[in-house]
Parts: C-alpha cells; structure tokens; sequence
C-alpha cells in the first residue's frame, strides 16, 4: 500500500492493474490492440484532435459535432453501407471538377435548384398528372420535343408563347 513513484525510465514486465484514476504527463506509446471501456454505456473523451492512421472502425450509434459551427472532414474515399440522413446545409464537393455520383434510386422531396447545366441520359418524365406545369425557358431544342405518351396528336394542349418556328410534322 501507499504511493509507487517511479523516476526516469521504468519496465513494467507483465500484466499491470491500476484501480483508480491515470493520469500520464506526456507523450503516451502504447503498442499492441487497446480497449478503451468496457461497456456500452462507457464514455470516451478525446479532448483536442483525433489522428488515425489506418482504418477506422466504428460500430454503432456515431455523432459528428455537437454544434452547428462544427465542421467535419473527410480526406479521401468515404463508403456508407446503409441509410445515410443528412440535416442542415450540405455542400457535395468544392471545386470545378468535382463529381458526385449517386447508385440506385434518390427522393427529393422539397424544391431542387441546380445552377448550371444539367445532364440526363435515359428517359426523363416531368409531372405525374394532367394539372402539372411544365415550364421550359430557352430558345432550342436538339433532336425532337414529343408531347404525351406516344406521338403529340392534337389531343393534348400545346402552348407556345413567344416567338417559335416549327419544323417537320407537327
């Protein structure tokens, strides 16, 4: 019983326990797989940065910030294999150049504003019902503009406004 102090450089070969708290001054290296806790319910505080080098693994319930001027970054390839829910203002890349693509299937359910150009290969539907505007501003039109399902028979209202030309079968 009592207080072990060690002065200068110390070996401790073998297990060690310490019932109570730690408290290191310094540069820690601890070698080897680490546990932090030991339960669930543990909590594990990491005051200043966080490097990790290697993969990082983290199972379970994961918050980011705690406060709306937090920022979080990643650097390099970031893979999510379930729902990812995303609150708040989002920016998807920050330059020119930059790509995002989505696999699979995306709802947007608010107003989606795009500036710039927007490329859409494959078959493009615009509304769901007969009351739906589809408003379309520019002066041109590549390959063909078909109105309905099949051809533009006369059935549906087509209304032009503004100047127009129109060429071939109409």
């Amino acid at each position: 019983t009592g207080a072990m102090r060690i002065a200068g450089n110390g070996t401790i070969t073998g297990n060690g326990t310490i019932n109570g708290n730690l408290t290191v001054d310094g540069e820690g290296n601890i070698k080897g797989n680490v546990t932090l806790g030991d339960a669930g319910t543990d909590t594990v505080l990491v005051s200043g940065d966080l490097t990790v080098n290697g993969q990082g693994n983290i199972k379970g319930n994961v918050t980011l910030g705690d406060a709306i001027t937090d920022t979080v970054l990643a650097s390099g390839p970031v893979t999510m294999n379930a729902t990812l829910n995303v609150k708040g203002n989002t920016t998807l890349g920050d330059a020119v150049g930059d790509t995002t693509a989505i696999s699979g299937s995306a709802t947007i359910a608010v107003d989606l504003d795009i500036t710039g150009e927007l490329e859409v290969l494959g078959n493009v539907q615009l509304g769901n019902g007969t009351s739906d505007t589809v408003n379309i501003s520019g002066n041109t039109f590549s390959n063909k503009l078909a109105v309905g399902t099949t051809a533009f028979s006369g059935s549906e209202e087509l209304r032009v406004v503004g100047q127009s030309s129109l060429e071939g079968d109409v």
